[in-house]
């Protein structure tokens, strides 16, 4: 649930470029970090999911996610704190804003 809501609140879709985004936002903008989160997601069996991308779609999103990347390391680097990404319960009647606002959240479009 926590991936999900991090696609929510960082605004990433499910295109290969949203898959790479939510989880650079994943290890720079929440306490997770690089190692947690590669467990987490080896532990959800996440990289087994099959994905129905044809060549234009991964060029595509590919090129596009090498030119955000700094973009969005910075802008989690940014943030005024992190998301905590197991606590998140607290947050789920506050509206998308008003948590972007609080954790100083940009998205990248």
């Amino acid at each position: 649930m926590s991936h999900d809501i991090a696609h929510i609140l960082f605004g990433c879709d499910i295109s290969l470029h949203g898959e790479g985004t939510v989880k650079l936002w994943t290890i720079y903008g929440t306490p997770l970090g690089f190692w947690n989160h590669i467990k987490a997601y080896n532990k959800a069996n996440a990289y087994a999911l099959p994905k129905p991308y044809n060549f234009m779609h991964v060029a595509n999103n590919i090129f596009k996610l090498l030119f955000a990347i700094l973009v969005v390391i910075y802008r989690a680097m940014s943030m005024t704190k992190r998301w905590p990404w197991h606590k998140f319960e607290p947050y789920l009647d506050v509206s998308i804003s008003e948590i972007r606002k609080e954790f100083n959240i940009k998205i990248a479009r």
